[in-house]
């Protein structure tokens, strides 16, 4: 938690300074945010949310930085499913002149007029945010100015005891001029290989010795002992994302 803290004051002397730079390209958004849902699974696992992705497959590809995307993506499902305790979260897309829309609706407590106009100021939580206890309020404000430099308009509407919808628009791709290679489109993440073990904390001092050890095992007789990874991270979304890999 403190390293997202801390990427996010960066990023913000970043915006602020004009010192980001995109690494434009044609994307699939329909692609890419069915891994964004699945990378933060882990917090709604135990809610009764309903997760819908409604993008079509024929959807052009957008310009944009896959990395900054994601981000974007990352911080406002995130945001939608801390507060939602019950309901549905969507995730919709429509094409409106020339720009790709993408629309992130929840049933959460919503927000009246006068958080509303502050909610994308940075360090501003509303007071649900604050109630949770996390971040620090960076997060909407980082994804409008990553909208924005992409060229696009990330606008908010809510209603108290409804919920919100957090829209962005991004600029669609020539797909003639700028043909890219469309994956497929999974609505449910993929399940946990059985194989994958992974140690966290102090845990993985100790499973070095079993890991030489099995490694072993693996060279002298490769076909009786199924091969295994070992994933080390201090974070727990990077192993999430391993997970569904």
């Amino acid at each position: 938690r403190m390293s997202l803290l801390l990427t996010d004051l960066l990023e913000v002397s970043q915006l602020r300074e004009h010192r980001m730079k995109l690494n434009l390209k044609p994307l699939y958004v329909q692609s890419i945010v069915p891994g964004v849902v699945s990378m933060l699974g882990y917090m709604h696992e135990n809610k009764p949310i309903r997760m819908i992705i409604d993008i079509k497959s024929s959807t052009p590809a957008v310009i944009a930085d896959e990395r900054r995307l994601v981000q974007i993506l990352h911080n406002l499902l995130h945001n939608a499913i801390k507060f939602t305790e019950q309901g549905t979260i969507a995730i919709t897309g429509e094409q409106r002149e020339g720009k790709m829309w993408i629309h992130v609706s929840d049933t959460g407590p919503g927000m009246d007029e006068e958080t509303l106009s502050r909610i994308l100021l940075p360090y501003e939580q509303g007071i649900h945010g604050l109630n949770h206890g996390n971040g620090i309020g960076l997060g909407l404000s980082i994804s409008q100015q990553l909208v924005e430099l992409h060229g696009g308009e990330l606008t908010v509407q809510s209603w108290p005891g409804k919920g919100s919808v957090f829209s962005f628009s991004l600029v669609t791709s020539n797909a003639e001029s700028a043909p890219v290679s469309q994956t497929s489109v999974r609505e449910e993440p993929f399940p946990a290989p059985a194989n994958l073990v992974y140690f966290a904390g102090q845990a993985v001092s100790r499973s070095f010795d079993w890991f030489n050890e099995t490694w072993r095992n693996h060279t002298e007789d490769s076909n009786k002992i199924q091969h295994r990874i070992l994933a080390v991270d201090d974070d727990p979304i990077n192993l999430n994302i391993l997970e569904t890999i």
